[in-house]
Formats: C-alpha cells, structure tokens, sequence
C-alpha cells in the first residue's frame, strides 16, 4: 500500500483539534467512536495511514513537524533566527521559553496528542474486529504494534520537550493518553517514571509484533527497538540501550546498516532517500510536500548557528592521552550539512537541509543508523563507568570512519579515535559526533546537553550544559512550559512546570 494513496481519507477520519478543549483531551471530528470507521482490514488500513498522517504538517492539524526541528535547534547548539524572527524562537535561543500559549508552542504540546488519540481510536475499534477478517491474521497485531509505537513516540517526545524526563524520580513527567479522549474532563500529569513504563510496554509490544520492513516510513521492529534503546539511555539504564543497540548492530541487516558514505543518505534528488539502509524510520513525501521535511522551515525562522558552522569546518578535539589534535567533520559532512552560503546565512538547498519546493525530496528523520552506534558508544562506555570498553570504541569509530577518518596513527587530523582516549575525553567525543553527524535532525545535540548535565549525580556537579552554551544555566528552563492555556483549562489539575 502507498502512503500517498490514502491522504484524502485523513480529512474525512481525522481533524485539528478546537482550541478550546483541554488539548490532551482532542476529540476527533467527524468521529463519534471508532467502530464507525474500523469494521475491518480495509477500513483498519484506512485509519492507520491517517494516523501516520501525523508525522506531516500539511495534513494534520496542529502538527508540531516539522517545526519541532527547529525549536529544538534553537534550544539547542545548532540554530540560529533566520530570515523571518518569530519571538519566541528568540526565546528559545537564550533558553528562556515563554508561557504564553503561542501558536508555534500549542503545536509542539498538541500535535502530539492529537496523533496519540487518533492511534487510541484505531486500537479501540481494532478490539471489535475478529482476527480472521485480516489476511494474513498476524496483520492484525502489526496494525496494533504500529499504532503503540507511534503513541510511543508521541509520548517520548512529549516528556522530553515537557517533562524532566531526565530524573526517574520526579512527578513531573507527562499526561499519558493510553484510550481515547471524548469530552473536556482533565487527568493529572503521570510521574517520570510512570511514562517510562508506558512507552516500554508499547515498545515492548512494537518489537514483538511490528512489521520486520514494509517501508522505511512505516513502523518496523527494528526502529522500535533502536528507541527502546534510545529511551533507556535517557533513563540512566545504560546496560539496557547498550545491549539493545548492539542487537541491532551485531544482527548484520543490510536493510537497516550505516551507508556507505554520509553524502547518499541526504541524495534529495531521487525517492532512494527514504530506502537507503541508514534509515531506520522516516516521513514519505512525494517531492512536491512542500511543508514536510527538515529542509523548509530553517529558510524561515532558523538557520545554522554561526558557532555550528565554525565547528564543522574548523572543530578540533585534543586528547590529554597523547597529545593528537584530531578534526571533528570530515568533508562529507561539512559539505551535506552546509553546501554553498545562501545570502551569509549559513544554510543552502543542499544536503540535508534541500526545500522539497525546489522539486527535491525531503524528509523528516526520527532514527538514523548511525544514531544507534552512537547509542551503543555512550551506554556501553557509561554502564561501564570509568574506562571506556573496546566495544564502545569499536562503534563511536564505525560512524568517524564512514565520514571519511582514517585508522589512527598518532598523528593530527581526520583519525578515528585511539584507545589511549580516557573516558572524559570518550563522553565528549561522542557527543560531539552527534551534533555534528545528526545536527538539525531531531534534537539530539540539545537533550544530550541536558543528558550530560545531569548524569554526573544531578545538575549542581559534573559537568555543566553552560559549558557547551552558555545561556543555559537554569535547569528549570531546560524543559518547556506547558502552554499555560492548556493548564487554565485544566483548572489546575495539569499542574505547570517549577518555576514557570
């Protein structure tokens, strides 16, 4: 089945939310229960693809992509005001987001609830249709996996924007939607630790039951399991995201493998982008999407940061061990990344970043390969605690060498990493690769400051976020506001994050 065949169908199912309602609470539009629309397979298809619809702007109401990109850029090392300044991205960049309920913050809180109700009522109506309507039977537990695996996704992204999901011991985590929501009632924001448990059970489910590979834009076990993986990394359960990462790495899938050169991944003049083996799970466009894809909205409200810049072309790490001096890019991802300047701004239609309206492809890329190895590098270095295992090694290597590093011979330059690097120097060589491999894509350059910030025994020790930027000093600024509407019309039963 092809993703663009059953957009028309999302307008009929699934609609924006009305602004008046407690936003976690949406009601679907046209939809007075599920059995409605989810009487068997073909309906069931039908429902899913518009629950997928989600993950684009153009069909799904207040969506939060793929601005999410942008905003966690700015929060983050990565981006910079562009060619049209909104106020509160100015925000953002000095880490100081606003209460207020703007437009561009109920999408990034609603979107995602949006798309986790629609999912719960396709697994509502899902209950009422035997197993023998779906041909073959096991279709019907993939349609279920899919679905838990989004609400997943939604729910994680949601507590890492929103909730301190940093700390397994705080209440202040998320209100989890696990059925759908009918009516205005409110429930309380579930602890940390209680979201944790629920995305594991879905994931749990995701990679028991989804698909194996339909295509790269629809859930499959293996890109379930790589966030399972990444979820136990932001738990601190560093044993766990190491041995699940590995799996996938150690599993030798050529249809789920780093490629062989960083430039193919981001080939925006042919569909390929969406089936090279780098890819774990993405968004499907047609080429002519024009609001889907990480390329569009940096070339209005967010372009790259003069400092992200800087390290790309220049960035350098010295070890303490032996005294190398080695370059941080590689000239496959300094040219990907930044192509030729357009207008002294720092962003081209090149790469990663190409406009889909210029006829190029573009996507929105929720898990890389490459992201799994970087996993695999930094929990299997933390769960060891001190020194840094061959194996973390081994993998944090795999992804410099495919950017063009050559084999270390104690000399400067564009080497792969020695194993005389001491573990300090190992944490921040990882996270350096990560901003530069996966800079702009899905904000892992900024909850990796946050991460790092607080895994040294919580944020007054260790090393500092303020360290890598310098306006984040304040750990209550480290997560979003709940757009303070949606607490009002709670009548404070959705309690505000501290200190906003």
């Amino acid at each position: 089945m092809k993703y663009s065949n059953y957009i028309i169908y999302t307008v009929i199912i699934l609609s924006a939310c009305n602004l008046a309602h407690d936003l976690d609470d949406f009601e679907p539009q046209y939809v007075t229960s599920s059995e409605v629309v989810v009487t068997d397979q073909q309906s069931a298809e039908v429902v899913l693809t518009g629950v997928y619809s989600g993950f684009t702007q153009k069909s799904f109401q207040p969506s939060p992509y793929p601005y999410i990109a942008t905003v966690q850029a700015r929060l983050g090392l990565t981006g910079k005001e562009g060619f049209f300044p909104d106020e509160d991205m100015k925000l953002f960049d000095v880490n100081n987001p606003s209460i207020e309920s703007s437009t561009l913050q109920t999408r990034l809180y609603s979107g995602p609830y949006n798309q986790i109700n629609a999912a719960n009522w396709l697994l509502q109506g899902l209950e009422s249709v035997p197993d023998e309507e779906f041909d073959p039977v096991s279709r019907k537990k993939e349609m279920i996996a899919e679905a838990r695996a989004i609400r997943a996704i939604n729910h994680f992204y949601l507590l890492r924007l929103f909730g301190q999901f940093y700390d397994v011991s705080s209440a202040y985590g998320i209100v989890l939607r696990e059925s759908p929501s009918i009516g205005n009632a409110s429930s309380p924001r579930a602890s940390v630790a209680e979201v944790y448990t629920s995305i594991h059970e879905d994931l749990d489910y995701a990679i028991s039951n989804a698909p194996d590979l339909i295509e790269k834009w629809y859930i499959n076990k293996t890109f379930a399991k790589a966030l399972q993986a990444k979820v136990y990394l932001y738990q601190g359960n560093y044993s766990e995201a190491a041995t699940l990462a590995n799996e996938i790495i150690s599993a030798g899938n050529p249809d789920f493998a780093l490629s062989p050169t960083y430039a193919e991944i981001f080939d925006s003049t042919t569909d390929n982008i969406f089936r090279t083996p780098e890819v774990l799970f993405c968004i499907w466009t047609d080429g002519s999407n024009v609001d889907t894809g990480i390329g569009n909205f940096w070339y209005l409200d967010t372009v790259l940061s003069s400092d992200y810049i800087s390290l790309l072309e220049t960035g350098t790490i010295t070890l303490s061990s032996n005294g190398q001096t080695l370059t941080l890019a590689g000239t496959d991802r300094v040219t990907e990344t930044i192509g030729t300047d357009l207008f002294g701004l720092g962003v081209t239609p090149h790469g990663k970043f190409d406009l889909s309206f210029l006829g190029l492809y573009s996507t929105y890329y929720h898990f890389r390969m490459s992201e799994v190895y970087l996993i695999h590098a930094e929990a299997a270095a933390r769960a060891n605690g001190s020194s840094v295992p061959a194996e973390a090694l081994v993998s944090l290597n795999a992804v410099r060498a495919r950017a063009g590093a050559v084999p270390n011979d104690g000399s400067d330059g564009f080497q792969e990493y020695p194993a005389s690097i001491t573990y300090d120097e190992f944490l921040e060589a990882v996270r350096l690769e990560k901003l530069i491999e996966l800079g702009g894509e899905n904000g892992e350059d900024y909850f990796d400051l946050v991460r790092y910030d607080y895994a040294d025994g919580g944020f007054s020790s260790g090393w500092a976020a303020s360290n890598a930027k310098a306006t984040m000093t304040n750990p209550s600024r480290f997560i979003m506001p709940i757009p303070q509407a949606f607490v009002d019309v709670s009548n404070g039963v959705v309690e505000q994050n501290p200190e906003y």
